[in-house]
């Protein structure tokens, strides 16, 4: 008997109504089932996402960027039904939220437009691919830098000082931004130099041309170029390709050394 009396009582503690929004009571139990959907929600995900990457990026020939957003498409699809479960669970009518543009007064009432924003442009993002992990981007003149990850709120891109910084999604949805490797991973990199008229142009052309070829992270095709304009000196364009984004400042500081060099010893000023 005292143990019915005791389970009764812990009953009616879980049951009791510990806060109130709009017209739905939340207690103790109804926000442990809540959690425990949620868990069981982000465990399947993981599961789900882990499956299809074993069973089926393995043998497709996706590139990593499309396998990222493919992931990751799948992962909030179930968190989302996941959280409509939980909902429903706990005894919210999600059609009367719905009704009316319900479900955002609430989340504006909490506070979170701007997490529904970025969440949206997140979604943008992974359908549309603009960016994708991986990409070299230029944001402003503050970021230039990797993509290392597309998360629900934000992008991560680590710069080539390695630091990390969290943009947050609605920003590649309102800002213009440079993708440098939209299309492929190789990109171009044009350097300039002048140098007085009376220089010798084609001593120049070789002397860049030579340090380009010399370094082993520039591509040898396509080959690297040299181009030229003539103002009140003369304008060199050494223009070249490499496939590894992350080396963009080395390989230009590389070159810088090699270049004076070559022109100090040829009597070469700039």
């Amino acid at each position: 008997m005292e143990w019915s009396v005791y389970l009764y009582k812990i009953n009616e503690s879980l049951k009791y109504p510990l806060f109130k929004i709009q017209n739905y009571e939340f207690s103790l139990w109804s926000l442990i089932v809540f959690l425990l959907i949620l868990i069981v929600s982000r465990v399947i995900a993981n599961r789900a996402s882990r499956l299809l990457s074993i069973n089926y990026f393995n043998s497709s020939h996706f590139d990593s960027g499309r396998q990222d957003s493919l992931k990751k498409i799948l992962r909030y699809s179930i968190y989302i039904i996941g959280l409509l479960i939980a909902l429903q669970t706990v005894g919210i009518d999600l059609s009367a939220l719905m009704a009316g543009g319900a479900i955002l007064a609430v989340g504006i009432g909490f506070g979170i437009q701007n997490l529904v924003t970025n969440f949206v442009a997140g979604l943008l993002i992974l359908f549309e691919r603009p960016i994708k992990r991986g990409d070299f981007i230029e944001i402003g003149k503050d970021v230039f830098g990797i993509v290392t990850d597309i998360a629900i709120r934000n992008t991560t891109v680590r710069t080539l000082d390695n630091v990390a910084v969290l943009i947050p999604n609605s920003k590649f949805i309102t800002e213009n931004i440079t993708n440098w490797t939209y299309r492929e991973t190789n990109i171009k990199i044009r350097m300039t130099y002048s140098v007085p008229l009376i220089s010798n142009v084609k001593d120049v052309e070789s002397i860049l041309l030579k340090c380009a070829k010399d370094n082993s992270d520039i591509l040898k095709d396509p080959l690297p170029a040299v181009l030229l304009e003539v103002g009140a000196s003369l304008n060199f364009s050494l223009l070249f390709w490499i496939n590894k984004p992350s080396l963009y400042s080395t390989v230009r500081s590389d070159l810088n050394f090699e270049i004076v060099q070559e022109f100090q010893r040829e009597g070469i000023y700039t």
